[in-house]
């Protein structure tokens, strides 16, 4: 497809592609490995945060590995001192879990960086954990009710 060559060629002379305008024309698939190739060159080209943002802007649930890969850099952004600098990706991250499918939430929330060190992530993620709550008590089937 046209918007996969274009996203993959890094020099096209003479035009300014901002890869983010051409994510509606891509496939889920497509989408998420864009992504993740951004992940990888973030550290370059595109903050952390900045990406988690604009992944969460495009309103586009992800598929189950791709929200496992994310979240592993994630958690290594957060342990990590570069963590507590990255405002935009705490700002983000509660727009993102809302795009996690329903059935991984729980080990969503499981193994997040609580030492001393990644306080400054404590009130994020108690907004995580109460949206993943949130989230499964609505997808939750109604418990019958007895009638008396």
């Amino acid at each position: 497809m046209w918007a996969v060559a274009v996203l993959e060629e890094t020099k096209l002379p003479g035009l300014t592609v901002d890869p983010f305008a051409l994510i509606g024309y891509l496939s889920p698939a497509e989408r998420e490995a864009h992504w993740l190739r951004l992940l990888k060159k973030s550290a370059r080209r595109i903050g952390l945060g900045e990406l988690v943002n604009r992944i969460a802007q495009s309103e586009i649930a992800c598929s189950a590995d791709f929200a496992r890969e994310l979240l592993r850099h994630v958690r290594a952004t957060i342990a990590s001192d570069a963590g507590k600098w990255d405002y935009p990706l705490r700002q983000a991250l509660p727009e993102f879990i809302c795009l996690i499918p329903t059935p991984i939430l729980d080990e969503t929330m499981q193994n997040w960086p609580i030492e001393p060190e990644a306080h400054y992530f404590s009130e994020t993620l108690a907004r995580l954990i109460a949206i993943a709550e949130r989230r499964k008590t609505l997808h939750r089937p109604p418990t019958p009710r007895n009638p008396s």
